[in-house]
């Protein structure tokens, strides 16, 4: 599911928008699991290690 979540993602950080290698990127729960979010992958998205620290427990907010 790694592999299908980054092929969709094109290898992009969610958060900062940049190209990684897929070793660089770390599993991110979009509703965080202490906010009731849920564990299944649809839930999942990829952020590069600086980011996802920077995300913490937090809801993401995306410009549209």
């Amino acid at each position: 599911m790694f592999e299908r979540t980054y092929r969709t993602q094109g290898g992009l950080c969610a958060r900062c928008r940049k190209v990684f290698a897929r070793s660089a990127l770390t599993r991110d729960h979009i509703r965080p699991r202490s906010k009731r979010g849920s564990p299944d992958w649809d839930n999942i998205q990829l952020l590069c290690a600086p980011c996802n620290q920077l995300k913490g427990a937090r809801l993401m907010r995306y410009a549209v």
